[in-house]
């Protein structure tokens, strides 16, 4: 095993030679020298950079986990372009899944935007923990299906969406969030079943109010 104290040029050849083969679609090579990197000095954010924004690019949201995962636990304290990212102000009480994030999109914002994030690796880019994002993520996605599949009492299916790019007010029935579908708002079921009810008992009352009259 390398000295994790060499100079840190040595560490960015190994850095190097896995963004060679990033760059020439080799990725199961490129992977094998990131996560060698990252193992022989995890304290190198540099590492845990490159190796984030090539999972971005070319990884599933698992492998993309993995990395962020390792790296929180790493806590790395290295790097050229690490340090210039983490040391500015604004990121010093920053959490180290933080950190990594605001490290990719400033040297990589090209792979960090390639394709939407999972909306798990979403939420632990956020600094969420990783159980919590897991267990959100999948309430989120239960929710949205259920935001898909709703029916009027004819049964005509309705419109669960409705796309916006700043929030316009409440309405009722809906809720403004960004969802699978984008920014905008989300018809709400919970929100629909309790108008609903109170559109019934309303009905009733007016009917139970005439009858008197009769």
């Amino acid at each position: 095993m390398l000295n994790p104290h060499f100079p840190i040029f040595v560490w960015h050849v190994i850095i190097a030679v896995a963004k060679l083969f990033w760059r020439d679609g080799k990725n199961a090579k490129a992977r094998k020298w990131f996560n060698r990197a990252v193992t022989l000095n995890p304290r190198l954010g540099d590492a845990w950079g490159a190796y984030l924004a090539f999972e971005l690019e070319n990884g599933t949201s698992h492998e993309q986990r993995e990395v962020i995962r390792k790296c929180v636990d790493a806590e790395p304290n290295q790097g050229l372009e690490w340090n210039k990212t983490v040391k500015k102000v604004a990121n010093w009480r920053a959490k180290w899944a933080v950190k990594l994030k605001r490290f990719v999109e400033e040297v990589y914002p090209t792979e960090f935007n390639a394709k939407p994030l999972n909306r798990e690796v979403e939420l632990l880019l956020q600094g969420e923990d990783p159980y919590a994002a897991m267990a959100t993520a999948q309430e989120e996605a239960a929710a949205e299906k259920d935001e898909l599949d709703i029916k009027d009492e004819g049964g005509v299916k309705q419109e669960s969406f409705e796309p916006a790019t700043t929030f316009q007010g409440a309405k009722p029935g809906w809720c403004f969030k960004m969802g699978m579908r984008g920014l905008g708002y989300y018809r709400d079921p919970k929100q629909d079943q309790a108008i609903k009810g109170e559109v019934k008992q309303e009905g009733k009352a007016k009917v139970k109010e005439e009858d008197e009259k009769k």
